[in-house]
């Protein structure tokens, strides 16, 4: 599989969850919901960004005042807020040597929305799927 995305026999998109996204222990292919958004090393970057570096490693706790969620006040994690992390860290694990929003196949406003748009309407996933990040 690693070989045929390489050699572009398989084309990855922005439609397409990168497994990074997921926990590798709940992943099930035939409900691709179980497990999104959920893996240790999406919280640990979202920690890192909006707590601290060094909260990336521990166990969850208190903020720090510095914190950049404590600076702009921001008290429950988002839709918004993990598809931002989210895109940042897809660029990041890329083979793009810097920030670009679009790079080829893959563009970054749709994978965004598509994100955000799993958390529309009142479905019970996105409940559950908030209500974990924010414990």
């Amino acid at each position: 599989y690693c070989e045929s995305v390489r050699d572009n026999l398989i084309t990855i998109d922005h439609r397409d969850y990168p497994s990074f996204l997921y926990d590798v222990e709940e992943y099930d292919a035939d409900r691709i919901d179980k497990g999104l958004l959920r893996s240790e090393l999406l919280v640990k970057a979202y920690r890192h960004i909006f707590t601290s570096p060094s909260s990336a490693e521990r166990p969850q706790g208190q903020m720090s005042s510095h914190c950049i969620a404590s600076i702009y006040k921001l008290e429950r994690v988002t839709p918004e807020s993990i598809a931002y992390v989210a895109c940042l860290l897809r660029n990041s694990l890329s083979s793009c040597p810097g920030w670009q929003v679009d790079d080829g196949a893959f563009l970054g406003v749709p994978f965004n929305k598509s994100i955000i748009n799993l958390f529309t309407g009142d479905t019970e996933w996105a409940y559950e799927t908030l209500s974990w990040w924010n414990t």
